[in-house]
């Protein structure tokens, strides 16, 4: 998401900066190719290892996986201009509260995003298809409102809303509804919803965590969630989840921020996860033979 992103800013004007923790992939990552349907699309970027680069920039976004949001927030704190603006579109609960350590921490942002891409190679990133920014911010917020400018330059379906817990949860079900399934199941998005078992497990974990939700105050819809999940399974039918992609390649996943946060939620009310613990299980025995 960070290089589909970072092309389509590219491509509006903006000067675009990488920060990569590999330092042999740092070295060759000099542009991004964006593909769209048979189009193309090349952008020129910086890319480093080093956590000064964003001293000298006004826009930061970050876009890695939840677990390694700690350790991103202590490496940029100390080059991290005080009146820069910071936008976080990761999966998961608690990457605000990580970020929290940043000297602009008043400018800082959260937001989700529902574009789907995927690398088809380090440097070539492939969209999906559809899909919209939403930032939690208010219409009269002049950070929000400047990304928003931003990504509409950019051409990028973008919406400010006030209720950032609410958005953040119905990211959340939706997520947990669906990566884990997919990663243990070995599916595509598409393949979920031809795939019995897997649906109905999708489905438990849904309004398992949907109960979640309310008990905290979020008014959550089971059926609209439904819909939405079966929407997104089929506008990125080809798309591989995350979460796959991690257990394919051998590397740490979400699942502890995603499923693993509506446990700990549950347990502050004292109710029962029965089937994100059984996934969330699963994929943590699974993940420690890979990882």
């Amino acid at each position: 998401m960070g290089l589909f992103l970072a092309a389509r800013l590219y491509r509006a004007g903006r000067a675009i900066g990488l920060l990569d923790y590999r330092p042999e992939r740092a070295q060759r990552l000099h542009e991004i190719i964006l593909r769209a349907g048979h189009q193309s699309h090349h952008a020129t970027i910086t890319t480093d290892t080093n956590p000064a680069i964003v001293a000298t920039y006004p826009y930061i976004l970050i876009c890695v996986k939840a677990h390694a949001t700690p350790h991103v927030a202590q490496a940029l704190t100390p080059h991290v201009r005080s009146d820069a603006c910071v936008l976080t579109l990761q999966n998961g609960l608690g990457n605000k509260e990580a970020l929290a350590c940043l000297p602009c921490i008043n400018n800082l942002r959260i937001g989700i995003t529902s574009y789907g891409a995927y690398l088809e190679d380090e440097k070539t990133v492939r969209s999906t298809g559809g899909g919209k920014i939403l930032i939690g911010s208010s219409q009269h917020d002049t950070v929000g409102l400047s990304w928003q400018d931003m990504f509409h330059r950019a051409h990028l379906q973008v919406e400010l809303v006030n209720n950032v817990d609410a958005m953040l949860w119905k990211k959340l079900i939706l997520n947990a509804a669906l990566n884990p399934v997919t990663a243990l199941f070995g599916l595509r998005n598409g393949e979920l919803l031809t795939h019995p078992a897997a649906w109905q497990t999708s489905m438990a974990i849904l309004q398992e965590s949907v109960a979640v939700a309310r008990s905290l105050g979020l008014n959550m819809n089971d059926d609209e969630l439904q819909q939405e999940l079966l929407n997104i399974c089929q506008a990125t039918r080809e798309n591989r989840s995350s979460m796959l992609v991690d257990i394919q390649a051998g590397r740490t996943t979400e699942i502890e921020a995603i499923n693993g946060a509506i446990i700990r939620a549950a347990a502050k009310n004292n109710l029962s996860t029965p089937h994100n613990k059984t996934i969330m299980e699963a994929v943590l025995a699974q993940q420690s033979r890979t990882v």
